[in-house]
C-alpha cells in the first residue's frame, strides 16, 4: 500500500505537535501547587476584597512562570498591567463586579500564555479545551514518574496490588472477627474514640470536603489552561488513553521477560494472592485461638450478653465463611489456572481452608453453648443448617481448587446442594425435634428453655404431640398453663369442622394421633374445658412464668 506524499506530511506535523505538548518543565506542576495555596488561602479562608485582590495580582504571574514557553510580548504586559490595575481596585474599595472582570483578565493572560490568539472563535475552543486536556497532562505527570526507574518498580500495578489487595483482606475480615465478639468490640471502640479525640486536637491541619474539592477544580483548570492541547491532538490521545504504558514499563517488562522466560503466561496478580492467604492465614490463625481459649472454657463473666455474643457472633462468623468461598473462587480462575506458580497457591489455600473448617467448628460450638444455655428453637436451627450450607459450599471450593475446574463447575453441584438442605428444612419435622428437645429439659427441671413453649409459629399438632408430657411438669404453673393450652387446642378441633366439601381431605394424621390422645386424658383437662375464664387466666399465668427467662 503506497502512502501519499500529504498524509506522510500531515502524520510528521501530527507527531510533532503531540511531542511539543506532552514536553513540560517542573515549574508547570511548581505553578499548580502554587494556584492551589492561594486559592485555598484568599478564597476559602479569605474574608475580604484584600485576599481576592492578591489573587488576581499573582495567578497572571503564575500562569506566565508555569508555561513551558511563556510568550514575552506587549500583550502580555498589557494584560499583566489590567490585572494591577484591578488588583489595586480591589484593595481600594472592592466589589463583585471587579473580582469577575479580575477573572476574565486572568482567563485572557492564560490563553495568551498558551499561545492562542485573542479572538472568539480560539477562545471558545480554549475554554472547553480545559476540562478534557488536564487528564492528558495528569497522564503526562503519570509517565514522567515512571520512566524514574526507582519510582516505577515501586508503583508497578503488580507491586500495589500486593500491598493493597492483603490489606484490603485483613481489614474486611478483621472487621467481621470484631463484630462477632461484642466484648472485643467495645474494647476497639474505646481505643477508636480516643484515637478520634486526639485526631480532633489537629482537626485545624484537616482539610474539609468542600476545601479539597476546591483543590480539585483548581488543580483540573491550571493543568488544563497551562498546557492545552489542540483538537487533533486530543482525538488522537482520546483513543489511546486506555493503551499500556510507556517505555519505561516496556523497559521494564522487556527486562523482566528476559529474566523469566515465560513471564506471559503468568498473571500479574500472583503476588497479591500469595500475599493474601499468607495474611489470612496468620490472621485466622490467631482469631481462632483467641476464640477457642474463650468458648471452650466457657467461664464467662456476670452479665455476659449471651444472644449478641453467641446468636449474632455466629452470624458474622458463617458470613466470614462464605466471603472465604468468594474470595477462593475469585482468586483460582481465568489466568490463574494457567499460573506455573499455581501449586504453592493452593497449598496456601489448602492450609486457609484448614483454617476455615476450624472456624465453622467455632459457628457450631457457639451455637451449641447457646442451645445448651436456654434451649432449642426454629431461629437456632435455621442457623445451624445455614452454617452447614456455607461448608458444604467450602467443601466444593476445596474440590474446585484441587481439581482446576471453573466456576460453572461449582455453582451447578452447590446449587444442588443448597437445593438439598432447602428440601430437609421443609420436610424433617423440626418443630416437633424442637419442643421434644425443650419439653425433656423442663421436665428434668432446666426451666429456662420454657421460653420456647407453645410458640406461635409452629405447626400446632406437632407441637402439641411433644408437649404431652408437660401435662405431668413438677411445676405447677407449666403443668396448669400446659393443661389450659391442650384444652384450648382441644376445643378448636372439636368446633374447627366445616360441612362444606369432603370431609377426608381436611385429614391430618398428626391431628387424629393427638385428638385420640387428648381425648383419652380428657378428665385433665375437663376444668379448663367448662371454664373458659379459668383457662384464659391460667394460659396468662404459664405466659408471664415461662417469659421470665428471656
Amino acid at each position: 500500500m503506497t502512502v501519499k506524499p500529504w498524509e506522510t506530511e500531515k502524520m510528521s506535523i501530527i507527531n510533532e505537535t503531540a511531542e511539543q505538548e506532552n514536553q513540560f518543565t517542573w515549574r508547570e506542576p511548581t505553578a499548580v501547587l502554587a494556584a492551589v495555596a492561594i486559592v485555598d488561602t484568599t478564597i476559602y479562608h479569605g474574608t475580604g476584597f484584600a485576599g481576592l485582590a492578591l489573587l488576581v495580582c499573582v495567578l497572571p504571574l503564575l500562569f506566565f512562570f508555569g508555561v513551558t514557553k511563556p510568550m514575552q510580548s506587549g500583550q502580555t504586559i498589557l494584560f499583566g498591567g489590567l490585572a494591577l490595575l484591578v488588583s489595586l481596585k480591589l484593595i481600594w474599595c472592592g466589589n463583585e463586579a471587579a473580582f469577575l472582570l479580575g477573572l476574565g483578565i486572568i482567563f485572557l493572560f492564560a490563553a495568551l500564555q498558551a499561545g492562542v490568539p485573542l479572538y472568539f472563535g480560539k477562545l471558545r475552543p480554549f475554554a472547553t479545551n480545559w476540562f478534557v486536556a488536564s487528564p492528558l497532562n495528569l497522564r503526562d505527570y503519570y509517565r514522567c514518574l515512571r520512566q524514574q526507574r526507582s519510582i516505577g518498580q515501586v508503583f508497578t500495578t503488580t507491586r500495589i496490588a500486593a500491598v493493597f489487595v492483603p490489606l484490603a483482606l485483613l481489614g474486611v475480615f478483621g472487621t467481621i472477627f470484631v463484630f462477632a465478639n461484642p466484648d472485643l468490640q467495645e474494647k476497639i471502640e474505646i481505643y477508636w474514640n480516643a484515637f478520634v479525640d486526639w485526631i480532633g486536637n489537629f482537626s485545624d491541619w484537616i482539610p474539609a470536603a468542600g476545601q479539597m474539592l476546591l483543590w480539585v477544580a483548581v488543580i483540573w483548570v491550571m493543568l488544563g489552561a497551562l498546557r492545552p492541547r489542540n483538537q487533533l491532538t486530543l482525538d488522537i490521545f482520546r483513543d489511546m488513553w486506555y493503551s499500556e504504558p510507556d517505555n519505561a514499563s516496556e523497559t521494564e517488562s522487556s527486562e523482566e521477560s528476559a529474566a523469566f522466560p515465560a513471564l506471559q503466561k503468568k498473571t500479574m496478580l500472583y503476588y497479591a494472592y500469595f500475599n493474601s492467604f499468607i495474611s489470612l492465614i496468620l490472621l485466622f490463625g490467631i482469631y481462632l485461638f483467641f476464640e477457642f481459649a474463650k468458648n471452650l472454657s466457657r467461664d464467662f463473666p456476670a452479665g455476659f450478653n449471651y444472644s449478641q455474643h453467641m446468636h449474632n457472633g455466629a452470624a458474622f462468623l458463617t458470613l466470614a465463611l462464605a466471603l472465604s468461598t468468594v474470595v477462593l473462587c475469585t482468586v483460582f480462575q481465568g489466568k490463574t489456572l494457567l499460573d506455573p506458580r499455581i501449586q504453592t497457591l493452593r497449598r496456601l489455600a489448602m492450609v486457609w481452608i484448614a483454617l476455615n473448617f476450624l472456624l465453622a467448628l467455632a459457628v457450631y460450638n457457639r451455637l451449641y453453648i447457646y442451645i445448651d444455655l436456654n434451649g432449642l428453637s426454629r431461629l437456632r436451627i435455621y442457623g445451624i443448617l445455614g452454617s452447614t450450607a456455607v461448608v458444604l459450599g467450602i467443601i466444593m471450593v476445596m474440590r474446585m481448587v484441587l481439581l482446576s475446574k471453573g466456576l460453572r463447575w461449582l455453582l451447578y453441584r452447590y446449587t444442588w446442594s443448597v437445593l438439598a438442605i432447602i428440601f430437609i428444612t421443609f420436610i424433617f419435622p423440626f418443630d416437633g425435634y424442637i419442643s421434644h428437645h425443650n419439653v425433656s429439659r423442663v421436665m428434668k427441671g432446666d426451666i429456662l428453655p420454657a421460653i420456647f413453649l407453645f410458640p406461635p409459629y409452629t405447626d400446632e399438632s406437632e407441637h402439641y404431640l411433644a408437649s404431652l408430657p408437660l401435662l405431668e411438669c413438677e411445676d405447677e404453673i407449666i403443668r396448669e398453663g400446659a393443661r389450659a393450652l391442650f384444652a384450648q387446642y382441644y376445643s378448636s378441633m372439636q368446633s374447627g369442622g366445616t360441612d362444606w366439601g369432603y370431609q377426608w381431605t381436611a385429614f391430618q394424621w398428626s391431628e387424629r394421633i393427638l385428638k385420640n390422645k387428648l381425648e383419652s386424658r380428657k378428665e385433665e383437662l375437663q376444668a379448663y374445658l367448662d371454664n373458659v375464664y379459668l383457662r384464659e387466666e391460667a394460659i396468662k399465668s404459664f405466659r408471664q412464668h415461662t417469659n421470665r427467662w428471656i
